[in-house]
């Protein structure tokens, strides 16, 4: 029998994430009642925000710039 090979998931493009939850929290428009949370569900974002925040610049920066990450 062959030797059995390991599955590799794909690496995940964080760019492209980034660039899409970034624009679709652009267009969510005020943010102040809302929490993180119920901002990833808005944005389809699988949790991201909350846990891989580092690899999302752009989105990062617009919450800061709403005030979210205050709180986060």
């Amino acid at each position: 029998m062959p030797k059995q090979i390991k599955a590799v998931a794909p690496s995940k493009d964080w760019e492209k994430e980034d660039l899409r939850i970034a624009e679709s929290i652009r267009n969510l428009g005020d943010l102040s009642s809302m929490s993180i949370t119920e901002i990833g569900r808005l944005v389809n974002d699988h949790g991201y925000l909350r846990s891989k925040l580092s690899e999302l610049p752009r989105s990062a920066l617009l919450l800061a710039e709403q005030g979210m990450l205050n709180n986060f």
